[in-house]
């Protein structure tokens, strides 16, 4: 295998097909490719990670002498190694290659790692810290790493780590508590409260490691190394200037406030003997700081004695004592600070006192008479009764969390604070108020600012205690109140009430009307606002029936929108839509004027905008007009008007407005949208970023032309797989890419052989019934068509047969009817079969087959015979209506015009004037749909088939 593994490297120098084969030689490991792996070791011009993995494949297949040449190769010059490839290699060759000196000099020598990466030893120390073979090894290498980390210059002055290798401080923790766990109950050493100091200084705010135990546990639990790292941070930190000595613990300060040392009772015993005989009377005081803070009142007293006799070593250190003992001194401001507080708190405590009497009085009024809460007479304003909702809704809200339109909705809590009575003749007053509240908008005033009534507020709410107690409540609704409610939830500008769509369903010629003069305010705002309606209508879950789409449509074709932010809403919902020819011709239309328009006065995002809802309507057009608006600028580097428009039409790592139209776009618009991207977003000109970063314009053009291009890999068929491999060849932008893009195409053309792969329950599902999941269109197709053969038989030949009710069919319902139940009769759980609700408007298909194991369809049209449809009629059928119409989505590229005879009948051929009878239409008509293998969405597959509904000749 070896002489077959380096004829392929021989032929192929691409960089990640050779840095397979290292990873296949060293996973194996494969012998005999000693000279291979010595060579890509050596060669500068490689990536690091392949020099590194031709390492680590010689180490894995024995090569000792490749391996120790490696090693002196990087020892000759540690300087000139990258953080990463240092790191690698120490990981590769460390400890039978590289000493331990080796180790530290490559750690040392090695060009530091970018800001913010992952490159470099700080994930791999910990391990080669493990791997190192002696104690003294370990010791050397703690001593060294606590060194550097510790070494100047220092990031900040209340940072104090190394700029250089501070970045390993976060990452040496497992290493500090396994030398505490061999340190026992000796003295520590001094590399080892080194490394402690180190870590304390560290940036914990990004680290992923958890400490088990906590590091701060393990040294305030060895008194030995809890009091040696207290000395050693107010050694160092007095070395630092500063106007004010360091003679109190809280003085020890260092940034990340990550102190491992601390005191606790069992610490007095050395603390007292440092405060006693330490020779730098700053440092007595910093322990004697530390004793006060560990006595209470009761030991103070009983450690009086020993405290005076610390106190009599010093002035300073009886000062300190008498500051500690003194009662605390209020200045001018604490006093009149706590006069205020007292005085607020006890007005606060009088007004609670209040509240709660007046609670209780509102409580016992509400006992007395329920009922109060939902008299008609008391809902008509608030002085009239209103206030008593408004009162029991803030309860709700204290009580609950929710916002004033949620909390009514939990009204049974009532019966916790007051009784069951009140809480449904609450429910009962705020399900009637609407009725009885006028609809009115909030109050904007200058400034942005916003009033909303009480009374809009609970009406609105009591609309949702409605809807949640009652399934069915719009049914009861009179058009008229169906036509008031619609403009409570239009006017209270509270966003998209969840029960409005069951109003519209059951009541549209009152509420229509009404939600579609909110959608057309929200369209023509010019004003800064909520688009909750368009918004809700472009979610996913949100269904649209066909008389709101209708005035959808209309309310964005009539007039031009007032802001961007709601043409990008509306992009979301016209993308929901299948649209009719002549649907999409009108809106097209408008929205292309208005484009022209925003680029004549230019305004460059309103243009953009609606460039991204011409993609959605009719992709190849919106493509044209893209060329034409920016196609002649001039490529360059940085944030061009070509990088800000295609980042905000395709970026997809920041939802490009545009980016679910290439979904639908045909081969030839995503090729040709590829070859304007590379045109102007040069990949010569892309920024490699180390580490985190904010990415800009240019940035997130250069993600708006790898969507594309993902986009055009992912779409399946011949088409595509042509297309990305004659790219280099035709198109000079892709010149210095020809080994890339027919990697591309093959790696595509091998995903688009591969089946999709079973899951467990399709495996088992086979085992039972023997029937395979359909996971790709063209195997929905077969199936079909075995299905379809499988009922025409049965109809000649089966010996009961339901060949006399489809005879009987009076029209095309009723024979489609016929079809569907038949085909679901056969399913055996490998599809469903449907009919569609829009086939009034002739804009999808008579019937869906979708499979139940994969996202694909096939669209069948049903002909009944007997309906007077003519050969041109019929073939037209076929051609446009099937072929073209609806075959356009990218999950349904395959469909069948099924045609039923119920009598005799001849067919004349307008082209030749021929007559043909029924077998003959349809192997006419079959031959057509062989021939048809694409539309303008891409390949597709049509056949046509015949069912005989006539009785058979005896």
């Amino acid at each position: 295998m070896a002489a077959d593994i380096t004829r392929a490297w021989k032929a192929n120098s691409h960089d990640d097909f050779r840095f397979i084969l290292l990873r296949l030689i060293k996973d194996g490991p494969i012998s005999g490719c000693e000279a291979l792996l010595r060579e890509a070791s050596k060669s500068k011009g490689s990536r690091s990670y392949r020099r590194i993995v031709a390492v680590e494949a010689m180490k894995a297949c024995g090569d000792l002498v490749g391996c120790r040449q490696a090693a002196r190769d990087a020892m000759a010059n540690p300087g000139r190694l990258s953080a990463y490839m240092a790191a690698g290699l120490a990981q590769a060759l460390y400890p039978n290659f590289l000493s331990t000196d080796d180790l530290l000099r490559l750690l040392t020598e090695a060009k530091p790692p970018p800001p913010s990466s992952t490159d470099g030893f700080a994930y791999s120390i910990v391990g080669l810290y493990r791997l190192a073979g002696t104690s003294r090894d370990r010791a050397k290498i703690v001593e060294v790493i606590g060194d550097l980390c510790l070494m100047p210059p220092l990031a900040e002055t209340y940072h104090r780590v190394s700029v250089k290798f501070g970045y390993l401080a976060d990452h040496l923790r497992p290493i500090a508590a396994a030398e505490i766990g061999i340190l026992g109950n000796n003295a520590p050493s001094h590399a080892l409260v080194r490394l402690l100091m180190a870590i304390e200084r560290a940036d914990r705010s990004y680290s992923v490691e958890e400490d088990e135990p906590p590091i701060r546990q393990l040294v305030q639990g060895n008194p030995k190394l809890n009091r040696a790292l207290l000395w050693a941070d107010v050694a160092e930190t007095r070395s630092i200037p500063s106007e004010r000595p360091v003679s109190r613990h809280w003085h020890v300060y260092f940034g990340s406030n990550n102190k491992l040392w601390g005191a606790e009772e069992r610490d007095l015993v050395w603390l007292f003997n440092d405060a006693l005989t330490l020779p730098q009377i700053d440092d007595r005081r910093v322990a004697l700081s530390l004793i006060v803070s560990l006595l209470n009142a009761e030991r103070l007293e009983e450690e009086q004695e020993r405290l005076k006799a610390i106190a009599a070593t010093s002035p300073a250190l009886a000062e300190d004592l008498t500051i500690y003992f003194a009662p605390p001194v209020e200045s001018d401001a604490d006093r009149k600070h706590r006069t205020e507080h007292e005085a607020y708190e006890d007005k606060r405590n009088q007004q609670q006192e209040e509240a709660k009497a007046s609670w209780m009085r509102f409580a016992e009024a509400l006992r007395a008479n329920p009922g109060q809460l939902c008299a008609p007479e008391n809902l008509a304003s608030w002085q009239a009764g209103i206030h008593r909702l408004k009162h029991l809704t803030h309860w709700l809200q204290r009580k609950t969390g929710l916002a004033d339109h949620a909390a009514p909705c939990q009204w049974r809590l009532l019966e916790e604070g007051f009784d069951r009575k009140i809480g449904e003749a609450y429910r009962d007053g705020m399900m009637a108020l609407w009725r009885f509240v006028e609809p009115k908008r909030p109050q904007r005033k200058p400034g942005g600012a916003i009033t909303r009534q009480w009374t809009q507020i609970l009406a609105f709410a009591g609309i949702g205690v409605a809807a949640r107690e009652g399934f069915d409540w719009p049914l009861a609704l009179s058009a008229e109140d169906a036509e008031r409610i619609a403009r409570h939830a239009c006017f209270a500008e509270e966003g998209y009430p969840e029960w409005l769509d069951k109003l519209v369903l059951n009541h549209p010629k009152a509420a229509l009307p009404i939600v579609g003069r909110e959608l057309a305010r929200e369209w023509r705002s010019t004003e800064l606002g909520s688009t909750d309606f368009f918004y809700h209508y472009g979610s996913a879950e949100a269904l649209i029936s066909q008389q709101l789409r209708r005035l959808i449509l209309k309310i964005i074709a009539q007039r031009a929108a007032g802001r961007v932010e709601i043409i990008e809403k509306a992009i979301a919902v016209v993308r929901k839509f299948t649209l009719d020819d002549r649907s999409r011709l009108g809106l097209l239309g408008s929205i292309d004027a208005r484009f022209a328009a925003s680029v004549s006065a230019g305004k460059e995002d309103f243009a953009i905008a609606n460039l991204g809802l011409l993609f959605v309507i009719e992709p190849d057009w919106a493509r044209r007009r893209l060329d034409e608006w920016i196609g002649s600028d001039q490529p360059a580097a940085g944030e061009t008007r070509v990088a800000r428009v295609l980042a905000a039409l395709f970026d997809g790592h920041h939802r490009g407005i545009a980016v679910s139209a290439l979904e639908h776009s045909s081969v030839a618009t995503l090729d040709l949208l590829l070859r304007f991207s590379y045109r102007h977003i040069r990949p010569k000109d892309d920024v490699y970023h180390v580490g985190t970063f904010s990415p800009n314009t240019r940035d997130n053009a250069e993600s708006a032309r790898n969507t594309i291009l993902s986009k055009l890999l992912d779409r399946p068929g011949p088409e595509a797989f042509w297309c990305v491999r004659r790219l280099p060849e035709e198109d000079p932008a892709f010149a210095d890419r020809t080994d890339r893009f027919r990697e591309l195409a093959h790696a595509k053309a091998e995903k688009d052989c591969e089946p999709p792969a079973w899951d467990t329950l399709e495996v088992r599902q086979f085992e039972r019934t023997h029937t395979a999941p359909i996971k790709t269109g063209a195997d929905l197709m077969r199936l079909v068509m075995s299905v379809l053969d499988e009922i025409c038989f049965q109809l000649k030949k089966g010996d009961v047969s339901s060949r006399p009710l489809l005879e009987r069919a009076k029209d095309e319902d009723e024979a489609r009817n016929w079809l569907t139940e038949q085909l679901m009769l056969r399913a055996k759980g490998r599809f469903h079969a449907y009919r569609e609700a829009e086939v009034a408007l002739s804009d999808r298909p008579d019937v869906v087959i979708a499979s139940t194991s994969a996202q694909c369809e096939v669209a069948i049209e049903v002909k009944h015979g007997g309906m007077g449809w003519t050969f041109r009629q019929l073939d037209n059928a076929l051609r446009i209506q099937l072929a073209e119409d609806y075959l356009k989505p990218a999950t349904r590229r395959h469909g069948i015009l099924i045609i039923t005879n119920h009598k005799s009948r001849i067919w004349i051929d307008p082209q030749t004037n021929e007559r043909h009878g029924f077998e003959e239409l349809i192997s006419i008509l079959a031959k057509a749909a062989n021939s048809m293998t694409g539309n303008s969405s891409g390949p597709i597959e049509v056949a046509c088939v015949g069912v005989d509904a006539t009785a058979p000749a005896i």
